[in-house]
């Protein structure tokens, strides 16, 4: 009896530490940014800084529309489609647009805010960050994946806290790289599953290359 009453405690020990490690707040608002573009379509013009265990870095800006899982990219003159379930790449220059299916891993690279779904679940330490500073309209979230399979051992989200609308990310690799997300305007917009999807009849002689 002793025995059974030991083990219970100790598994109630154990959920109280789980749930210890995702403050109430932090995860609300995580919640509501995650749902709010499930819901709806947006668009996204955004500039990205990556700068690798050496220190050196790269800078690109671009233009993303999310609806849930799906994207279309336009960055540096080429455009990603992305419905979900096949990827499409666009390069007008060459007139060519590669088909493929993609991983979650390139989904991630292709579309950074991808990981505030992927992190919102209960294998991620989300805590409301108390070391950078901020303004009366903001939140500032820490996801801390305890995934070892994680890339990522570290995300600082900024959010709006009146509209939940994602205002950054920094996302820290455990290779020692770190990407800094800057969204410099974020909208709603009305767009339905083909504006995430190459139209192959609007470019009738595009050159076609088909890695599925």
């Amino acid at each position: 009896m002793r025995k059974y009453i030991l083990i219970t405690l100790l598994s109630l020990c154990a959920t109280s530490f789980l749930y210890a490690q995702q403050e109430p707040l932090a995860k609300a608002v995580l919640e509501k940014t995650v749902a709010m573009m499930k819901r709806s379509a947006v668009k996204i013009l955004f500039s990205t800084t990556m700068e690798s265990a050496s220190k050196k870095k790269s800078n690109l800006s671009g233009t993303l529309m999310l609806l849930g899982n799906k994207f279309k990219l336009s960055m540096n003159g080429v455009e990603s489609y992305f419905d979900g379930k096949t990827q499409w790449v666009f390069v007008p220059e060459n007139n060519e647009v590669t088909v493929s299916t993609i991983s979650a891993k390139d989904q991630k690279q292709m579309n950074p805010l991808s990981v505030l779904s992927q992190y919102s679940g209960n294998n991620t330490k989300i805590m409301l960050n108390r070391e950078s500073r901020t303004t009366p309209n903001q939140i500032i979230i820490d996801l801390f994946p305890t995934s070892k399979s994680a890339n990522e051992f570290r995300i600082i989200v900024k959010i709006n806290k009146h509209t939940n609308a994602p205002q950054s990310l920094q996302l820290f690799d455990r290779d020692g790289s770190k990407t800094t997300v800057i969204i410099k305007s974020f909208q709603k917009i009305s767009a339905d599953n083909k504006a995430f999807m190459f139209d192959v009849k609007a470019h009738s002689k595009v050159n076609i290359n088909d890695l599925r």
